[in-house]
């Protein structure tokens, strides 16, 4: 079913992925699309559906999806894209948010690292 409008997101990396010799060749943000975000954004956590999220998800980093737009062209995802600077329409690299911090997405402490709650 091809469908006309989609939902674009950006996600934040805690840290840059890449080479740390190339300030190029490095990756702090990921902009994507799909028709379902929910099943997209666990595809990313699981480590599937692109070659970065994949090798973000091998490395352990934490990541969160800190901007949506919604029901917006296909293209729109290309031409956020072609800017080549995610961080202008990053909430998180404006201070205008807090990163959610320390765990990756969808993943839990161990028990024995976790509190008991009373």
């Amino acid at each position: 079913m091809q469908h006309d409008s989609i939902t674009v997101y950006l996600i934040h990396l805690s840290r840059k992925i890449g080479n740390p010799a190339n300030p190029r060749g490095q990756a702090q943000h990921y902009i994507g699309s799909a028709c379902d975000l929910a099943a997209r954004l666990e595809s990313h956590r699981k480590g599937l559906g692109s070659k970065l999220m994949a090798a973000v998800a091998q490395a352990g980093i934490s990541w969160s999806c800190v901007r949506v737009w919604v029901n917006v062209p296909r293209s729109f995802e290309r031409e956020l894209k072609s800017k080549k600077h995610a961080q202008r329409f990053c909430p998180v690299c404006q201070g205008l948010v807090q990163q959610p911090g320390g765990r990756v997405i969808g993943r839990r402490a161990p028990m024995i690292e976790r509190p008991v709650q009373r």
